[in-house]
């Protein structure tokens, strides 16, 4: 019986060090541009900003119609949980007011943002 909970007891203590030793590994997953992905950017304006150290790219879209310095509306969209903002694009070429921008913003590490 002694054996048993000494090895229940590594178990446990060897899982929860791997949780500690690897908690980056499982909570940040950059993910970046894959190169259909990398095609699309071509239909799109690039900005670049700088976050402390760090170069950043968003991307414009703009309206279908009407002018391109002034839409009616601007949508800001960030990628989700390992997600990145160009995987919106499929959804923002669709959307049906024609007059309406997108700016598509990746967190820094993600798409081909630093960080």
């Amino acid at each position: 019986m002694a054996k048993f909970w000494l090895i229940l007891i590594i178990c446990v203590l060897g899982y929860g060090a791997t949780l500690v030793f690897l908690q980056r590994k499982m909570m940040y997953l950059p993910t970046q541009y894959n190169e259909q992905a990398l095609q699309l950017i071509d239909t799109l304006t690039p900005l670049e900003y700088q976050l402390a150290d760090n170069k950043q790219v968003a991307y414009y879209k703009p309206p279908r119609k009407g002018s391109q310095k002034d839409p009616k509306n601007i949508w800001v969209i960030f990628g989700g949980n390992a997600s990145v903002a160009l995987a919106w694009l499929n959804l923002v070429s669709q959307y049906p007011d024609d007059y309406t921008a997108f700016l598509l913003v990746d967190y820094p590490g993600y798409g081909q943002n630093e960080g």
